[in-house]
Order: structure tokens, then sequence, then C-alpha cells
């Protein structure tokens, strides 16, 4: 079984349409007799020049007025960590923009707004809403903005444990650039109250196993994880990265090179320790992977682990 999973999103939609061309012919009278005289047909009228359609203005999603939940179990004030990453289209003829998506979104708990406070640098600020309404998709939220008006943006949130989520958001359809982000948010580590002793191992299931190892009296991680390049079309092996050991900064965070084999170049392993004893890890991985074609291609994703509790 593999052990992660990329979620793709698709915006737009596809139209298609069927012409039906109806032909007729006739025949002239047998019967010999001289045709009957005809009116004169009158001279076409001037077809007018086509009227250019307008160019589909982009709309924004609808905007309830429900509110979500606090997410694990809080009702204070809180700031969130952002672990991922946000791409922007530069057109057909350039590369798209990479940023990490804490460079380009914060995300945190109102308690005075009771909802999601967000403020994305590219696209839009102010307190989430509920899209459609709890009862329908409870994943799927709109930005308000401080006056009003609904962005141009689409955002979804999962609750995956304790201590951590995901979140996605994305411009509009018809929107351009087109902008996505993908990125693990969550409490973090409380400052000062990292561990200084003992080691504590994050290990996925024993089929297609990754295990990783924090040493907290040397803050260090090292280890190997597994996983394959998915996306909309086809998948990859399963491959297994290495990490070269690596400094954990006191506020839980790290940032790792990774060797896969076969690959001619390093990948990079970003990484943070989430919740009040550090019992979960959230991973930004990105690396040159075997896609479904013979080729390597490269690839992002965020995976996320719990402490290990028998180890």
């Amino acid at each position: 079984m593999k052990s992660a999973r990329m979620i793709t999103w698709k915006a737009g939609a596809a139209a298609a349409g069927l012409a039906l061309l109806l032909a007729s012919c006739g025949g002239e009278d047998s019967t010999g007799s001289p045709p009957a005289a005809s009116a004169p047909t009158p001279a076409p009228s001037p077809t007018p020049s086509p009227t250019p359609s307008a160019p589909a203005t982009p709309v924004p999603p609808p905007a309830t007025s429900e509110l979500p939940p606090g997410p694990f179990g809080i009702t204070g004030d809180t700031t969130f960590a952002l672990l991922g990453w946000q791409n922007r289209s530069n057109g057909a003829d350039a590369p798209p923009t990479f940023n990490l998506a804490e460079e380009k979104g914060s995300l945190a708990w109102s308690a005075s707004l009771k909802t999601y406070r967000i403020d994305l640098a590219d696209l839009a600020s102010g307190r989430l809403v509920y899209t459609f309404g709890s009862s329908r998709n409870n994943l799927a939220f709109s930005i308000v903005r401080p006056d009003g008006s609904v962005a141009l943006a689409y955002v979804s949130l999962i609750v995956r444990s304790a201590n951590m989520g995901e979140i996605y958001w994305q411009t509009a359809d018809l929107v351009q650039p087109f902008i996505s982000a993908r990125a693990l948010f969550g409490i973090p580590v409380p400052a000062g109250t990292l561990p200084t002793s003992g080691t504590r191992n994050f290990v996925t299931d024993p089929v297609v196993k990754s295990e990783i190892e924090v040493d907290f009296a040397a803050r260090k991680i090292g280890g190997t994880l597994t996983t394959f390049f998915q996306d909309a079309w086809s998948e990859g092996p399963v491959e297994t990265a290495t990490l070269t050991p690596a400094d954990i900064q006191p506020d839980g965070t790290f940032v790792a090179e990774i060797a896969i084999a076969g690959s001619d170049r390093k990948g990079e392993l970003r990484g943070r320790l989430f919740g009040a004893s550090a019992s979960e890890l959230g991973l930004f991985f990105s690396a040159s992977l075997r896609d479904g074609y013979g080729g390597r291609t490269e690839y992002q994703t965020v995976l996320r682990y719990d402490a290990c509790t028998t180890c």
C-alpha cells in the first residue's frame, strides 16, 4: 500500500455541443406541364457583422453566514504554523513562481470573529465563512473581506488530527494569473518547550515504511521516508528518500537534504514538530521522482506523521 497521496485540484469547466445538419432536395414535375410563374425573389438583406462576445467575468464563490467550529478544541486567539508551498502561473512561456506557503499566507483562529482569519499576499485577506453551508460541505470556504465583499478565491480546510490540518487556496475560475497552494497548518510547539533529552520515532505502515528519528538531546533528525509521484493521469513507483542528518531549531523546524536512488540531484525536506508535546511531525517534500511514463519529474507534497508509541 502506498503511503502518501497528493490531492490535485482542477479548476474550470468543459462544454461540448452537437450540431445537426438537415438537408432536403426536390425533383422536377414529370407531367410535362409548363412551370407556373413565380414571384420575384427579394434581394437579401445585408447580414450585420457579429457583435464580439464580451469576455467572461470571474464571479466570486457564494458566501454564507455560517461559521466553522474552532479546530483542535481551541477557543481563544491562536496563530497557526504553515508548512507547504504556493505556485503562481506566469504564462505559457515562463515557469511558475514558487514560494513557501508561509511566505505568502498566514492563518489564525480569531475569538472575536469566531472563525479563521486568513491573509494571502497574492489573493485577499479576511475571515472564512462556509461557501455552501456546513450541512452541504464543511471543507469549502470563501474569504469575506473587512468591507463585506467576497474575494475571487477558493479555500479548503481539513482537520487531520489533534494538532494539525491541511489547507488549500487558489484563485477563482477565470482569474489570471492562476495561483494555487497546499500546506499543513497546526499548533506549533510552544516557545521554549521542545524536549531536551530522549528520542522520538515517527513511523508509517510496515508495508511501505518511513522511519524518521528525532534526537532531542543532539537536536538532530534523520532517517528515511517513502513516497511516490502521483498526478491526475499517472502514478510512479514507490521510492525511498534518505535524509542527511539535519539540525532541529528551537521552534521545532528543520531543513534537510534528501537523496533518492537513481536521481542525479538531491531533494529538500522541510519539517516542523507540532503540538504541545511535539508528538506530530509535518513535512514538505520536494524532489525529483519517477513518473508513470518512465521519466523523472519534480514533485512536491506534504506529509503528516504521528509519534510511534510502541517504538
